[in-house]
């Protein structure tokens, strides 16, 4: 990967259309609003991608195959 960093946009639009509108209908499930839903899902696919390089999943700038495990929290008798 080159040296060169990307320019970041200041304000970032896209069209939330097919798997991109489903997809944020479910984060919207949370309860954030879009601004807040849309940041989110960006930071974490971003701490994915730098955890998986860091690891040495995959080169830095490739995306990895991913899955996830999750835990059900614990019962107190």
């Amino acid at each position: 990967m080159s040296d060169a960093k990307p320019k970041v946009p200041a304000v970032l639009s896209v069209r939330t259309k097919g798997d991109l509108a489903e997809a944020l209908e479910i984060v919207l499930l949370t309860g954030l609003d879009k601004t807040d839903a849309t940041k989110w899902a960006m930071q974490w696919a971003a701490h994915c991608l730098k955890h998986a390089w860091a690891q040495g999943v995959v080169p830095e700038g490739k995306i990895p195959d991913m899955q996830a495990n999750y835990r059900r929290p614990e019962r107190r008798v």
